[in-house]
């Protein structure tokens, strides 16, 4: 008999040293929730360091522009730069064509950008759409830059936009809740 007891002894001894299968299910599922809002909290830090790149990047623009006018009595308008793209992937800070050139501007960092950059001066009397919206007064010389780019890689929503102007410190952020 003594050995009937040492069996059972031994039995319960080895249910108690594994896991059942639904402990198991429940840390594969506790851990899939964690690794979800890690990926999620990841996502959006990445999103703002590229916004505040771009922002970055928009104040030494508006420095330049500055700079340019006291020089000229006029700002520069530049095209997209590096070319608008529709993919999330970082795009390659290409040599400055002359417009850009002409702002006095270098793109230091790891060579690439999220975003594509623009801007536009206005003359007396001058303006487009968007500086209508942002309120500009056409009765005095005045830009705007602008900022593009694909935060979330999907071709169903709207690229980022961040532009900040001449006349006001104000930054206007189109398309930020994607």
């Amino acid at each position: 008999m003594p050995g009937r007891g040492a069996q059972s002894i031994a039995r319960r001894a080895g249910r108690q040293a594994g896991f059942t299968l639904i402990e198991l299910m429940i840390a594969v599922v506790v851990m899939a929730v964690l690794a979800t809002v890690a990926a999620y909290a990841y996502k959006g830090h990445l999103r703002e360091t590229r916004v505040l790149d771009a922002k970055q990047v928009l104040n030494r623009i508006k420095v330049q522009q500055e700079v340019y006018f006291q020089k000229h009595r006029s700002y520069v308008s530049a095209q997209y730069h590096p070319p608008l793209h529709t993919d999330y992937a970082a795009k390659p800070w290409t040599p400055l064509p002359a417009d850009w050139a002409n702002l006095g501007l270098s793109f230091p960092g790891d060579g690439t950008t999220y975003f594509s950059f623009r801007t536009v001066g206005f003359a007396v009397s001058g303006g487009d759409a968007i500086s209508m919206q942002l309120g500009l007064n056409s009765a005095i010389p005045s830009f705007y830059v602008m900022a593009t780019g694909d935060m979330d890689g999907s071709p169903a929503t709207q690229p980022m936009s961040i532009v900040i102007d001449s006349q006001s410190a104000k930054v206007l952020i189109t398309n930020e809740g994607q």
